[in-house]
């Protein structure tokens, strides 16, 4: 059996097949494999797993066959590399070369790439770097270091609307040294709340009225009612600023109402609380009733007066021009006329309200019994 042995390694059979060469690479780098055997006249090919390699692309045979450089390595050869010596009558291979390639990171993703968020809302991202070894990750929010926020999912669970803004995510690879990151504008949008109106609460007929309305919250749009009804500018009525400013020019007696201003966005709504605008107007030219100009002696005179006016005018009353003090108010009464109480009765009425004042007068004859 001993004088067997001798023999086969005397005839040159291939045996002790190895690999040298590193078992790990960065991508990008060169990389050279290379096969010894023990034997004679031996001949080397080289398997990728199961596959057969060739030379051509990046992949180069050389001092037949028995070196193979890998130039530049790429992610895609990481494997198994196994070597086969063989000669004209014997064949044997090496154990397999586990060669790790070590790539990346690439440029991130960020999940979900939704850029739109309410306030109070949660904000759940997660990001992944294709690497090997895996990334390590860190994030930024405005370029600053989110140190509460570790490994690839960053969480906020009640945002606010200081949270918008760029938010990134940086992927790091300790075994090849490099680095990528990408980024994800996030916008917060702020519900609408605390809607106010601020403008007089009352003003003279004919004078200029603005109403002003403002509330807290992102990208509001506001529209605004008059009691239950919805106000469209034209006319005497104009919308400025986004719908955020009503000018009444010039404000009318019917313009007197609950004011009421609506703030909106994408997904809620607000509203003030109603604002009364009162309207000062008049006195308008009184009526004086009745009309009757003839009465007979003796007879009582009963008049009143009325002017349209807000608030409720005060009247006073002449007769001939002259005041009569005694009468106040909107009623003139004589029990009992006599012939000198013919003439000319007028009826002043003032408001002091506007600074406004009319008058109208009745002629009133007296005939004696």
């Amino acid at each position: 059996m001993e004088l067997f042995c001798n023999f086969s390694f005397s005839t040159g059979e291939v045996r002790n097949v190895t690999i040298s060469g590193p078992s790990n690479a960065k991508e990008n780098d060169s990389v050279t494999l290379n096969c010894s055997a023990a034997g004679t006249n031996v001949s080397y090919y080289w398997l990728k797993g199961s596959q057969l390699i060739e030379g051509g692309g990046h992949i180069s045979l050389d001092n037949n066959n028995q070196r193979l450089i890998l130039n530049p390595v790429t992610r895609n050869d990481e494997a198994n590399y196994t070597c086969f010596g063989n000669n004209s009558f014997s064949e044997s291979s090496s154990e397999p070369h586990w060669l790790q390639i070590f790539y990346g990171p690439d440029i991130p993703t960020i999940d979900p790439q939704e850029p739109v968020y309410r306030d109070q809302s949660t904000l759940n991202l997660s990001c992944f770097a294709n690497s090997n070894p895996p990334a390590n990750y860190s994030w930024y929010h405005n370029e600053k270091l989110l140190e509460a926020q570790n490994g690839s999912q960053l969480l906020i669970s009640h945002l606010s609307l200081n949270d918008a803004g760029t938010y990134t995510c940086n992927a790091t690879n300790d075994a090849t040294g490099r680095f990528s990151h990408t980024s994800l504008e996030i916008s917060v949008l702020g519900e609408v709340r605390n809607v106010t109106i601020s403008g007089p609460s009352n003003a003279k007929e004919n004078d200029s009225v603005t109403l002003n309305c403002n509330a807290a919250g992102t990208n509001v749009s506001y529209y605004w009612l008059k009691g239950s009804q919805l106000i469209e500018g034209g006319g005497h009525i104009s919308l400025d600023n986004n719908n955020q400013r009503l000018i009444l020019n010039p404000v009318t007696r019917n313009d007197e109402a609950n004011y009421t201003c609506f703030g909106n966005n994408s997904f809620s709504e607000s509203s003030s609380e109603p604002h009364w605008l009162q309207i000062f107007y008049g006195p308008d030219i009184p009526t004086i009733n009745p009309q009757e100009p003839v009465y007979i002696e003796d007879f009582p005179l009963n008049l009143s007066c009325f002017a349209n006016s807000n608030p409720p005018a005060h009247y006073s009353w002449y007769h001939n021009e002259k005041l009569l003090e005694a009468q106040n108010g909107s009623q003139l009464l004589i029990s009992h006329l006599s012939l000198n109480d013919a003439g000319n009765y007028t009826c002043n009425a003032t408001n002091d309200a506007t600074g406004r004042f009319s008058h109208t007068s009745l002629e009133i004859s007296v005939l004696g019994e």
